[in-house]
């Protein structure tokens, strides 16, 4: 064998080798801490606003408390300073909650039939205080909810049941609401509103709510709201009006979430 052959054979050993090797090198995560510490290991798990649970190179578990934490890099290879450096950026990975207390407020969109064919458009607001226990969830509300129709606005206070739906994406997931209540009506004299005579309120709902790296959920949702309600109102010629009345209402909700 001629030397040259030798010393392709032992170049190409080499590359090999190197290669290998290459192949072989794990990738580690990276937790940087507010205080100026940092951890390296491979996340176990992550929840947002809670915890980070870091398996370090001797197979230790560590918990990090999420407020400590300035940032996360995942997947940096070992002793690349450049490559850490680059992405030193990356944000910490963003994952829906699923339990705790939340308060969320919804401002909405409604639409239905005002009479004679018309359409009537509506807007109001509503804010909920509950607890979810992972799939489903329970609270408390209040709201204003305007009409479209001079002086005929509503104060609803309700209770609610939500429930997620599973899904794989950890970010996100679909959501079925059920809002029942009373939506308390009031006489407004300056407007000719001289009786007024709340009645029972049912919303429900189905939305999809994504979270936020700023520990925020955004929900969107659509549904029907039925609101029974009674006015008696004074007219300019001197005669009464009375619209007893089941407001039916096709409603588009907006909202954010809070959690603890």
């Amino acid at each position: 064998m001629s030397q040259y052959r030798i010393i392709l054979l032992l170049a190409a050993l080499l590359l090999t080798l190197n290669l290998q090797a290459q192949t072989d090198q794990q990738t580690v995560d990276i937790v940087y801490l507010k205080t100026g510490e940092k951890y390296t290991g491979q996340i176990v798990s992550y929840e947002q606003g809670v915890k980070v649970v870091l398996r370090q190179s001797d197979g230790r578990e560590i918990e990090i408390p999420d407020d400590g934490i300035r940032r996360i890099v995942q997947g940096v290879t070992p002793g690349n300073k450049g490559a850490e450096e680059r992405r030193g950026d990356e944000k910490k990975p963003v994952k829906a909650k699923n339990t705790g207390l939340y308060n969320t407020t919804f401002l909405s969109f409604a639409m239905g039939s005002g009479g004679r064919n018309n359409l009537q458009l509506g807007a109001g607001f509503n804010n909920v205080t509950g607890y979810q226990f992972k799939a489903i969830g329970a609270g408390v509300g209040f709201g204003f909810d305007n009409y479209a129709r001079r002086g005929e606005t509503l104060i609803p206070v309700f209770a609610e049941l939500r429930c997620f739906i599973p899904s794989k994406n950890k970010q996100g997931n679909y959501y079925l609401a059920a809002t029942g209540g009373y939506g308390f009506a009031f006489k407004r004299e300056n407007v000719g509103i001289t009786e007024a005579e709340g009645g029972y309120m049912a919303h429900p709902a189905i939305g999809y709510r994504v979270a936020s790296a700023e520990g925020l959920d955004v929900n969107v949702d659509i549904g029907i709201k039925f609101q029974k309600a009674k006015f008696t109102r004074s007219l300019f010629n001197g005669d009464v009006e009375i619209r007893d009345i089941l407001y039916r209402r096709f409603v588009v909700r907006v909202g954010l979430t809070l959690w603890k």
